[in-house]
């Protein structure tokens, strides 16, 4: 064998190895690839920052994504769920990382927890495990039990225009300090209700969202039936821009439930209910 070959080969063991090397390397995603500034502390010691919006699914093409701007939803859209759907989905049964477009009675669907945040998102950075879905110990620490929790949520609309206000759960960050200029308040005394009248200017919104603000829209629900006690019938939407419930990571009494952060009527509470309903994913990323 001559030089020049033996060398030629050289390289190209080189180049194989550098090539798969590079791919087992894990990528951080940086915070302009779906990341948030704020960071929530959700236990002692332990602090995450939010995804830029809630999850969506195109289940035909099997990608994930995260909405472009915080207060986006899918809405009527989630009652075409199915395998072979070529449009986004933002309302999902508990767990279903793997099969997002499950739906339907059958539990054995929902009988294990499988993370959405194991896949790649796209504008999340592309990379597999970058986020992960909150357990309701962690939920329950950030909206009750971190420094100044009950003065750093509130339930409050955003002013898009006269036709379009967005109804959302609005939680501050650790540390939380009022940008300038604002016309709204975040004073305790005015934030930390549920109100269905105040309404946050979008200038303003987009001023609190810079400086690390959290809005989880009310996307309402996706439901098996006509209403929330006939779960015999075709999916079908409910409470849109009403009421909000996001999944937990966290199992229920029994194989049928699960945890989720429920907003209806009132500031968010944590809830048991049926893995089988439709609801909301937003996912986080360690500190």
């Amino acid at each position: 064998m001559n030089r020049f070959l033996s060398y030629s080969i050289l390289l190209t063991v080189m180049f194989l190895v550098s090539a798969c090397n590079k791919e087992e390397v894990y990528i951080r995603p940086t915070p302009e690839q779906g990341r948030l500034s704020g960071l929530f502390s959700i236990g002692e010691g332990k602090q995450v920052y939010f995804s830029q919006g809630n999850l969506r699914c195109n289940p035909k093409q099997k990608v994930y994504r995260f909405a472009d701007e915080q207060y986006d939803v899918v809405g009527a859209g989630n009652q075409n769920i199915s395998k072979d759907y070529d449009g986004w989905i933002d309302l999902f049964g508990w767990g279903t990382g793997r099969n997002p477009a499950s739906y339907g009675l059958l539990y054995l669907f929902y009988d294990k927890f499988y993370e959405w945040g194991d896949s790649a998102i796209v504008n999340g950075g592309n990379v597999p495990k970058a986020w992960r879905t909150m357990t309701s110990a962690e939920w329950e620490y950030m909206l009750y039990e971190r420094v100044h929790a009950e003065a750093y949520r509130g339930v409050h609309k955003i002013y898009l225009d006269s036709l379009d206000q967005r109804l959302a759960v609005i939680l501050l960050p650790d540390g939380w300090k009022e940008p300038a200029g604002l016309s709204f308040t975040t004073d305790s005394s005015v934030f930390a209700v549920s109100s269905v009248t105040l309404a946050i200017p979008l200038a303003d919104w987009r001023k609190m969202e810079k400086a690390g603000a959290v809005a989880l829209p009310h996307c309402g629900s996706r439901i098996w039936g006509n209403s929330d006690n006939d779960h015999i019938g075709i999916t079908s939407l409910t409470g849109y821009n009403n009421y909000g419930v996001y999944w937990t990571s966290s199992s229920g009494e029994d194989n049928r439930r699960a945890w989720s952060v429920e907003t209806r009527d009132s500031l968010p509470e944590l809830v048991e209910n049926l893995r089988p309903f439709g609801y909301s994913v937003r996912l986080v990323q360690e500190k």
